[in-house]
């Protein structure tokens, strides 16, 4: 079976861009502004091109070209608690998707809106928070324009919502009260992502509402917790969560809570500690590996596994886990872990070190200025530059010796961006810049690291 994603889910971002709901998808959004119908997005030129583009399998430059799951998607869409509604705009979505319609009468099943890129944190892995230096989003994505289409929402299976910290946005809460408290809202499960921190500020509006997820960021528990999440207090989450779960049982919820890990140098030691404590709240523990970003090398077994030299016993720790998850039934959580000890375990004996041709800032750019007088590229020319670094590049450009811009799209190249040329990848050899910015949207910056080291290029300060 070809993606599903095209036929049913659409991510809004309050950049005001927008895409296919896929966390795999690497290709380029779609502008939006409001006001708007939500039909009118989800049967725009871009939709139907990818839709085409995955129904006959032509894949190029279209953001999908390198995914597993392009002509192999098996996922089920669970339908059993919902309504009449919803059942029937299931059906007719799968029938279009079976029949690989381009233009589609039934509403998307999932949405994915992000609210705002604040937040009331800054962790040592985030790959938003150095940015958030330079700029934060204006919130593009208002409760008022997207309740105005509560008619087609209510359709929906599900939707998630994450930030930023998306409890930093009032239009979220906004957004989430009425999810949560109107009447044709009722059956569309609201899945969120959040650091929890600020969870008491809705906890009024969740008594309403049965079809919760809610995934909480922690990474950590105790001094290690703080230490990742800056800013954060571990006595203050601990009682957030006891507040949650102390909800869920007074109202009889059967709301779903999990606490996500993402694994890395600091926090392995205490995995074990961690698996228990979510074991004794009654919480699902789940991970994640770590996403390089600008401040991560130091944290990251993966890509530089030396590191490894600084856990002792690590083997011994990831095994006590897996065998605690498994005694537990959580065979999945279990089974990545033991994925994860293969990764570390292969990355070591081979020495690898996928960062060898790279300097990176150990603060991103706060200490930017370690840069000026560089000669420096910014890869991506798209809205995340736009967003975020072209108001940065015109403060900075008598400080550093700005040589142009780098694409991955061919159609960018020979052209110019605000005044300056738009080069190749391969030029980059010739160039032989000091400093390559990647401005580019987070989902890209793996792909866009394995180019650079494909290149051949050395000592090369990556932002």
């Amino acid at each position: 079976m070809h993606c599903l994603s095209p036929w049913i889910e659409m991510s809004l971002h309050c950049s005001g861009y927008g895409k296919v709901g896929c966390c795999a998808f690497s290709g380029r959004p779609f502008k939006f502004q409001e006001p708007y119908n939500i039909l009118d997005l989800w049967n725009n030129i871009y939709f139907q091109k990818l839709r085409f583009a995955i129904a006959n399998k032509q894949l190029d430059d279209t953001g999908c070209e390198r995914c597993k799951f392009a002509f192999n998607d098996d996922r089920n869409i669970n339908i059993e608690n919902c309504n009449k509604r919803q059942i029937e705009n299931y059906k007719k979505i799968m029938d279009e998707y079976k029949h690989k319609k381009l233009i589609l009468e039934g509403y998307p099943l999932m949405y994915q809106f992000n609210f705002n890129s604040s937040c009331n944190l800054k962790c040592i892995m985030c790959n938003q928070a150095d940015i958030r230096d330079i700029h934060v989003f204006d919130e593009k994505l208002s409760a008022e324009c997207l309740l105005q289409n509560k008619e087609i929402l209510s359709h929906a299976i599900t939707i998630r919502i994450s930030g930023g910290e998306p409890l930093c946005s009032s239009e979220c809460i906004k957004f989430m009260k009425t999810l949560c408290i109107d009447k044709d809202l009722v059956d569309v499960e609201l899945d969120l992502t959040t650091n929890g921190l600020l969870l008491e500020k809705v906890f009024d509006y969740f008594v309403y509402k049965d079809k919760i997820s809610i995934s909480i960021s922690m990474d950590g528990i105790g001094k290690v917790y703080e230490y990742i999440r800056k800013g954060a207090k571990w006595e203050k989450i601990n009682s957030v969560i006891d507040k949650l779960i102390n909800l869920k049982q007074k109202y009889n919820k059967k709301w779903k809570i999990s606490s996500v890990f993402i694994l890395m140098k600091s926090n392995l030691p205490i995995l074990v500690d961690y698996i228990l404590y979510c074991l004794e709240k009654k919480i699902e523990p789940k991970f994640l590996l770590l996403s390089p970003t600008r401040d991560t090398y130091q944290e990251d077994l993966i890509n530089n596994p030396t590191l490894l030299n600084e856990v002792k016993n690590w083997e011994i720790i990831i095994k006590d886990s897996v065998d605690i998850l498994k005694n537990k039934n959580f065979h999945s959580q279990a089974n990545f872990l033991e994925r994860f000890k293969e990764i570390l375990l292969n990355s070591l004996h081979s020495g690898k070190d996928n960062n060898d041709c790279m300097i990176y800032f150990g603060e991103g750019f706060s200490n930017i200025e370690l840069i000026y007088g560089k000669k420096t590229v910014i890869w991506g020319v798209g809205s995340n530059y736009k967003y975020c670094l072209s108001q940065w590049l015109k403060d900075n450009l008598n400080k550093i010796k700005f040589i142009g811009f780098v694409s991955s799209w061919k159609e960018h190249w020979g052209k110019k961006c605000d005044g300056f040329p738009i080069f190749r990848p391969e030029e980059l050899l010739k160039l032989k810049p000091e400093v390559i910015i990647i401005a580019a949207q987070q989902v890209y910056r793996i792909s866009i690291l394995e180019k650079i080291k494909t290149i051949g290029l050395k000592d090369v300060i990556i932002i």
